[in-house]
């Protein structure tokens, strides 16, 4: 009696691959990888906090540093001013003091509301002319048309310890003030006054006023 052989079963089918970077249905939310969703929510996070949470905490902080009388700001190559009592210090080294730390720098600013006073110090090769042209292109170029632009001649000046310089008014539709360049022995210092409105007489009176304090002392001077 013969028998009959059984059918040969399939042979195992290989498995399916899924094709790279494919995520299975449960892991996805609105078409990203869960996984990954958390990650970009984080940098997200840390983006919104640097660039509009800290900047608007930093607006909202007033200065509480206030210029006392006799204060005095330094600056390098021997410069020096003197602040109207009442202004805030944003940035400088008071002369001889320890209440604002930190080493003698280039710069240093005052404020009160929304005027500020601001000095640079730094190497020219020209004289306060040129200076105070340089002063007016980089206003002009940082600003933009239509922002802020030097109005009226500029005027010479000399302060209460000798140095000579040039100054002019500038405008906008929206901030006014007074830019100011000064070159002692290559030494160019300039200053920028910035207002959100109009100055009045008693804020024109004390900007000139810390214009006129403008010192500069030599090595040799001070070593005397």
């Amino acid at each position: 009696m013969s028998s009959t052989a059984p059918p040969a079963a399939d042979p195992p089918s290989a498995p399916i691959s899924s094709p790279d970077g494919w995520v299975p249905v449960e892991r996805r939310w609105l078409g990203f990888d869960r996984a990954t969703v958390a990650y970009a929510a984080i940098v997200a996070g840390l983006l919104v906090l640097m660039h509009f949470v800290l900047p608007a905490i930093d607006r909202a902080i007033p200065y509480d540093d206030p210029v006392v009388t006799g204060d005095v700001l330094a600056l390098t190559s021997g410069v020096t001013f003197e602040p109207t009592v009442g202004w805030n210090i944003v940035s400088g080294v008071r002369e001889g003091g320890t209440e604002t730390t930190g080493s003698v720098g280039k710069t240093a600013k005052v404020v009160s509301g929304d005027v500020s006073f601001e000095v640079t110090v730094d190497a020219f090769a020209g004289d306060s002319t040129a200076l105070l042209a340089q002063i007016r292109k980089t206003t002009d170029a940082l600003n933009g048309d239509g922002e802020f632009h030097v109005v009226g001649d500029s005027a010479t000046f000399t302060t209460s310890t000798g140095l000579a310089g040039q100054m002019s008014r500038y405008a906008s539709s929206g901030a006014n003030g007074i830019i100011a360049g000064i070159v002692q022995d290559g030494v160019g210092i300039e200053v920028v006054a910035t207002s959100g409105s109009d100055l009045d007489q008693a804020t024109i009176k004390e900007i000139a006023t810390m214009l006129d304090s403008l010192t500069m002392t030599t090595p040799e001077e001070a070593a005397a």
